[in-house]
């Protein structure tokens, strides 16, 4: 097995979940300084395909027996094997895949073991635990440019955006990002927000996923990108040829009032040459008539795509606003998503994403949260008033801020929050 960096081998940490030795072969009383031969190493390993255990406990307390002697190139080479194929049977459970990833961690700088990590996430993008000790493992190296690791990184995380058009992001996919990022940091966030942009532009449903990937990779282009989303700052889009931005909109409105000015003029000029006029003269009237009927005609047409764009535009952009401020409640500690989330409390109306938002502040307990639903206390809707007094009911007690705070909403002009706040200061 090939290595990027030779250096000696590390003991492996035995795994242990309770279970007695005695209930398995092990191979403790083998030299493993001096490696196992393939056939003593082999036989051992057969017995994993004949596990038949009534517990997962049981299942790993065997396993782990093998994993001992990872030491053993052979056994590393059946290790990654066991990980790519799912067999035997037990490396289909998530509890053995996390266990041998974590036995292969000390040598993941060999070639196979880094790939095989980053294979966890496209395999078994749903099992957080593996995909965890995946990511753990890579943390402890850096993959160089030409890394066969790292090119299969960039391929599970491109090829997975493009497969995933909604929902949520896999553990496995998180996971890839946050590897991807750290790697090649310009090359991720280059990739993410450049698509963003063009899925949202598009109106493609991928944008919703690329939203959440730019909140998992984190970086500060990344963050930046999603707080513009959040706060609807994102507008210029490039459609059918030109840019509605507000600019090009009047451009095509002003196109259209020359032609309508310029028919005018013409009609009037016609009707007002008496019928024995110069031949001449009426074939320009005629044809400033033409002109400006075409002009007039491109003009409405054009104004009238102009403006449907932007209504879909904003359709499309509205989505992803939501879920970009449930990313952005979800991290208050970062200086834009306090600000982004606090302006949305206070000028956005009741609904499921300001609840969202609200419950998620009041899950991440730190001062940047407790301060931003303490912003919200001011919201121009009565219900997202009662959601934040709620939220901060708990550190009533504890906190003289929010208590003096929330002292003044028993006199607020909604009885609902007046009573909300009451309770509050009760506990």
């Amino acid at each position: 097995m090939t290595t990027a960096v030779q250096r000696a081998a590390p003991k492996t940490p035995f795994i242990s979940s309770g279970v007695g030795e005695g209930d398995s072969q092990t191979l403790a009383s083998v030299d493993l300084d001096e490696g196992h031969a393939k056939a003593e190493v082999l036989h051992c390993w057969e017995q994993l395909s004949g596990i038949e255990a009534e517990s997962d406990a049981q299942i790993l307390a065997k396993a782990s027996k093998v994993f001992e002697c990872a030491v053993s190139p052979y056994l590393r080479e059946l290790m990654v094997d066991a990980l790519r194929t799912s067999e035997p049977a037990i490396f289909q459970k998530e509890i053995v895949r996390e266990a041998a990833l974590k036995v292969l961690a000390p040598w993941v700088e060999e070639t196979q073991i880094a790939c095989v990590c980053v294979e966890e996430f496209q395999s078994y993008p749903k099992n957080s635990q593996s995909c965890g000790a995946a990511s753990e493992a890579l943390d402890q190296i850096t993959l160089a440019a030409d890394a066969p690791a790292l090119e299969t990184l960039r391929t599970t995380v491109e090829t997975q955006l493009e497969e995933t058009s909604r929902g949520q992001l896999s553990p496995g996919m998180s996971c890839a990002l946050r590897a991807y990022g750290r790697f090649n940091p310009r090359g991720i966030e280059k990739y993410l927000c450049d698509s963003t942009i063009s899925a949202i532009t598009a109106r493609r449903d991928s944008g919703a996923v690329l939203v959440s990937a730019l909140a998992a990779l984190g970086s500060p282009r990344a963050l930046d990108l999603l707080a513009k989303i959040a706060d609807g700052k994102l507008r210029t889009v490039k459609a059918r040829g030109y840019s509605l931005d507000d600019y090009e909109v009047n451009q095509v409105v002003s196109w259209g009032l020359c032609g309508a000015i310029a028919g005018g003029v013409s009609g009037g000029l016609g009707l007002g040459i008496p019928t024995h006029g110069s031949p001449v003269l009426l074939l320009g009237v005629f044809a400033g008539v033409a002109l400006g009927a075409m002009l007039s005609y491109w003009g409405v047409k054009n104004v009238s795509a102009a403006k449907e764009s932007k209504r879909a535009w904003a359709r499309a952009l509205s989505g992803l606003r939501d879920q970009a401020l449930r990313e952005m409640a979800r991290r208050p500690e970062l200086p834009e998503a306090q600000a982004v989330v606090s302006k949305a409390l206070l000028t956005h109306k009741f609904s499921p994403v300001v609840t969202e938002m609200i419950s998620s502040l009041e899950d991440c307990h730190g001062p940047a949260a407790t301060q931003t639903l303490m912003a919200g206390l001011d919201s121009e809707a009565s219900e997202s008033r009662v959601a934040c007094v709620n939220a901060l009911a708990a550190k009533a007690g504890s906190d003289t801020d929010v208590r003096s705070a929330l002292g003044q909403f028993r006199s607020d002009s909604d009885a609902a929050v007046r009573a909300a706040a009451t309770k509050a200061l009760r506990k």
